[in-house]
């Protein structure tokens, strides 16, 4: 009888966090950040491209505190769908530039150093937030993706660029020999 109430409520529980987080996980919640009008963002959406407008759009959806909500109710891997289901939504169901956008928008570094052979380092930058909004997004970033996920802040959290790139490779090739190849030459050169 006590085994047959515990698996019940277990059921029971189960069944309710589930029931929370069905539906649509990417939660359109920042209307806020389109409301009314100002010339100097006009004219700087006239002259940025829109795959950084949509990056913008989907690092805002990151940093939102309900965003925060959501992995803490349904967990990381639920949150990185929520993250892939915005991306999607912000590009109008394009797949490969929904897949584009969540890459960029989950990107952990602020600039990449590459090597040149006469000026030896250039930083490029791959995020034009601030500091603050940057650490504010790597701190909502899910960072539990695995079973053997790393117990610290950081956890995975550097495995979702490569996920969502693999997978934008993958699509846009039509090939996963092309998107594990690529992951090779990441791993093989020591970038991030």
């Amino acid at each position: 009888m006590r085994t047959a109430l515990t698996i019940f409520w277990m059921l029971t529980l189960s069944a309710a966090v589930f029931a929370q987080c069905e539906g649509d996980l990417s939660w359109n919640f920042d209307e806020a950040e389109k409301d009314g009008f100002s010339l100097g963002a006009m004219f700087s959406n006239a002259v940025t491209p829109q795959i950084v407008i949509d990056t913008k759009e989907v690092r805002a959806y990151i940093r939102d505190a309900r965003f925060r909500e959501l992995t803490r109710r349904c967990g990381d891997l639920r949150a990185v769908d929520g993250i892939y289901q915005k991306s999607l939504r912000v590009a109008e169901y394009k797949v490969g530039r929904g897949l584009l956008i969540a890459m960029m928008a989950v990107l952990e570094h602020q600039q990449i150093h590459v090597r040149m052979p006469i000026v030896k380092s250039v930083q490029l930058p791959l995020s034009f937030e601030d500091d603050t909004l940057f650490s504010q997004r790597l701190r909502s970033l899910p960072k539990s993706l695995y079973s053997d996920s790393p117990n610290s802040d950081h956890g995975d959290k550097d495995k979702l660029q490569h996920f969502f790139a693999s997978a934008y490779l993958a699509y846009a090739s039509e090939s996963t020999d092309i998107a594990r190849g690529a992951g090779n030459v990441v791993e093989w050169g020591g970038t991030s």
